[in-house]
């Protein structure tokens, strides 16, 4: 299979073999809901259109009824084309405005927290862990932090935003060995007596033997057999992924009036791919893949291109995927619907392309799809985000030509009468400070009286003013206040804590966006893992990062055979701190000189924190050496067993260890749940360790016994000034 089509494995693909007797009862459907919606859904396309046209600079176009397209005014700058000293002036507050707004909001993404059913299970615990575990896997497997700017840029154009998970298998994600059978051709020898037809047992050796029914010694016939058997083998079998992809409504259809994504019968995802492409994902249906002519299609095709001038023919197809619920069957005649119904009890997901099924798999729709839904809307469609932008920034762009007409039209026209000015003489002097020329008035007039000069243009005084009111405006009706990019907040004294207030409530202004958006990745996670548990191996490792080493952090198919209570975010679901927020922070706490905060600040385990947020990565940091040397000599332990009761297999070095670093380390590892996971499966491994441990806190006993002037422990004082 492909990234983009995941059921396309031989065998897999086709779920019905009766792709034709199929299509003449689902193609009816599939007419008839796309009918519904049509006139809802050409209306809202032309305003995605148009906010996608204003995020790219091309905001001169009106709406061109008999092309049903946008058609740019003369004058205006198309990509690829050399208009620009034609073109009015723009500014583009919607997509300054828009980016702001994405970059303060995905500062941090929202991670899952899974609770177990039943705190006192161990079973549910472990399964809680795990799909922790796996929820990290599929985040790192998808570049989580870019999917979720993704997720905010088109809520911010188009009316919802809508993720699609997926299992893709791939070599390219490596493979592994599976067991398996395979079949072979074995021949066998009969031998039978040439006088009865009898079987004749030759197992001690070859020549004559002696018949037991005619029980008399005969050279016995041989007869050979061939007969298949199922060998054991190990199978090298490609890995596979849950892959996550974000869309918006110019991709995927759904009804207009629902309110919630159980009330959705059917979803209609349209994509753009090369032809050739398709026909090698499909090569059943070869002949039938033919080239689409973007003018000679509807506008769907062409309302989904980058540029509103891209109206061209290429060698795309469209392909449509349809999932249809069970209950969405209902739509058709009862006969119909019953026998859909019966080869897709789940729903059913379709894949069309020019015009054929090529593709009907039973599949439920909310196992695969997370569809936003605003928590200040009734209806999952809703106005984007950057809506409200849109007259502001016309009005943004009048006022601009306007100031920039004024000045280009400040200096005043001259006209005068050829018959005093001799242009041509005038022409050929050079002008010069003070200089003479002679002119003469004609009839008595006054030398002015030959010259007249145009009015200037002027600016009139409300154009500033109103240039600072479309600019508040535009910051109150979007949320991107100064404080959030970093500008002059305007009044007030400018204090750094002052700053910092107005940043936090300009923030909270964007917390109903963050909070609905929190809860849909956690949904979108949550579909994932089950996912990804339906095809994961026996065992499976994600690899973190330890100091400057790396750990395989392992699950188990065993360990996700618990409960799961609830899903929440982790941590809190209020708005994530940037860097920048997180440094002053740490800077604040560490000036406090609070010893229960330096004793945190300064623990071993966060010395690659600090370095992080002060941004000095080639800071050293005493004793973060011994730190890395002790999580590698962790990993080494882990292979080996102890030499005996006592010893552990790797021995310290007194004279080079940091014995007060080096056993915070052992500690905090064999009190961390990878070291309590260990315990339990790998009992030698982890004697080992606490052995090591137990080393160092000896050493370190030996190194401090007696420095504070205290008797140590077990011995007696040889005076009243040792007992403190």
């Amino acid at each position: 299979g492909t990234k983009e089509f995941p059921y396309t494995e031989e065998g897999k693909r086709a779920a019905q073999d009766d792709l034709k007797e199929l299509y003449e009862k689902v193609q009816p459907l599939v007419e008839k809901y796309e009918s519904k919606g049509q006139d809802f859904r050409t209306r809202r396309m032309r305003v995605w259109k148009l906010l996608d046209n204003y995020w790219n600079d091309l905001q001169y176009s009106y709406w061109d009824d008999s092309e049903g397209a946008y058609s740019s005014v003369s004058g205006v700058v198309i990509p690829g084309e050399d208009s620009l000293d034609e073109s009015p002036r723009q500014a583009n507050i919607i997509k300054a405005h828009g980016e702001s707004i994405i970059a303060a909001l995905s500062s941090g993404v929202p991670s899952a927290q899974f609770f177990p059913e039943n705190a006192e299970d161990a079973e549910d615990v472990n399964t809680a862990k795990a799909y922790s575990i796996i929820a990290d896997i599929i985040k790192s497997h998808n570049n989580f932090s870019t999917l979720f700017v993704k997720l905010l840029f088109t809520l911010w154009n188009q009316d919802f935003a809508a993720v699609w998970n997926y299992t893709s298998k791939d070599l390219k994600y490596g493979t592994f060995s599976r067991p398996g059978f395979k079949e072979e051709q074995v021949e066998n020898e009969n031998y039978t007596c040439p006088e009865c037809g009898g079987s004749i047992d030759m197992s001690q050796g070859m020549g004559s033997a002696i018949c037991e029914e005619c029980e008399e010694e005969v050279s016995p016939n041989i007869q050979i057999t061939t007969e298949t058997q199922k060998v054991p083998t190990m199978e090298e079998e490609s890995k596979s992924r849950v892959l996550l992809q974000a869309f918006g409504p110019r991709n995927v259809e759904i009804p207009s009036y629902v309110k919630s994504q159980d009330e959705i019968p059917y979803l209609i995802l349209r994509r753009d791919f090369s032809a050739a492409k398709m026909r090698g994902v499909f090569p059943k249906f070869y002949e039938k893949i033919k080239d689409h002519d973007v003018q000679d299609d509807n506008n769907e095709a062409y309302l989904r291109q980058h540029y509103d001038d891209a109206r061209e023919s290429n060698d795309t197809v469209e392909v449509k995927m349809v999932w249809v619920r069970d209950w969405g069957f209902n739509s058709l005649n009862l006969e119909d619907s019953k026998e859909l119904k019966k080869r897709f009890p789940s729903g059913g997901r379709f894949t069309f392309i020019s015009d054929h099924l090529v593709e009907a798999v039973d599949e439920d729709l909310d196992d695969y799809w997370t569809i936003t839904k605003s928590p200040v809307s009734d209806h999952i469609h809703t106005n984007p985000m950057g809506h409200a932008l849109l007259d502001i920034q016309d009005m943004t762009n009048d006022l601009i030509n306007i100031t920039d007409q004024t000045i280009h039209h400040g200096v005043s026209e001259v006209f005068a009468d050829p018959d005093v000015v001799d242009f041509d003489q005038y022409g050929r002097r050079a002008a010069a400070p003070g200089q003479m020329t002679p002119a003469k008035p004609l009839g008595g007039r006054g030398l002015g009286d030959a010259f007249f000069s145009t009015k200037p243009a002027t600016l009139s005084r409300e154009v500033g003013q109103f240039g600072d009111a479309l600019k508040e405006m535009g910051q109150f009706v979007s949320g991107a206040l100064p404080s959030i990019f970093g500008g002059a907040t305007g009044g007030g004294s400018d204090t750094a804590a002052e700053y910092s207030m107005s940043r936090s409530n300009a923030l909270q202004r964007l917390s109903t966006q963050y909070k609905m958006l929190s809860d849909f990745i956690i949904e979108v996670l949550h579909k994932s893992v089950l996912l990804y548990i339906d095809s994961m191996q026996e065992k499976e490792a994600f690899v973190k990062p330890q100091g400057n080493n790396f750990v395989n952090v392992w699950v188990t198919r065993e360990e996700t055979q618990g409960n799961i209570g609830r899903v929440t975010v982790e941590g809190s679901d209020n708005l994530p701190s940037s860097w920048l927020q997180k440094r002053d922070l740490l800077m604040q706490l560490m000036e406090r000189g609070n010893p229960q905060l330096e004793a945190v600040l300064y623990s071993p385990q966060n010395a690659t924190l600090i370095k992080t947020l002060l941004g000095f990565e080639q800071l050293v940091i005493p004793g973060e050496d011994s730190r890395n040397k002790q999580w590698a000599e962790i990993e080494t332990l882990l292979d080996e067993v102890p030499k005996d009761e006592q010893t552990s297999s790797l021995p310290i070095i007194p004279d080079v260890d940091d014995d007060a670093v080096e056993y915070e380390v052992c500690r905090y590892w064999l009190q961390s749940p990878q070291g309590q996971e260990t315990r339990k499966f790998n009992p030698p491994g982890y004697m080992n360790v606490l052995l090591h441990c137990k080393a160092h806190k000896e050493s370190l006993a030996q190194q401090t016994e007696g420095q504070d002037g205290r008797t140590p422990p077990g011995e007696a004082p040889e005076s009243d000034e040792g007992m403190r």
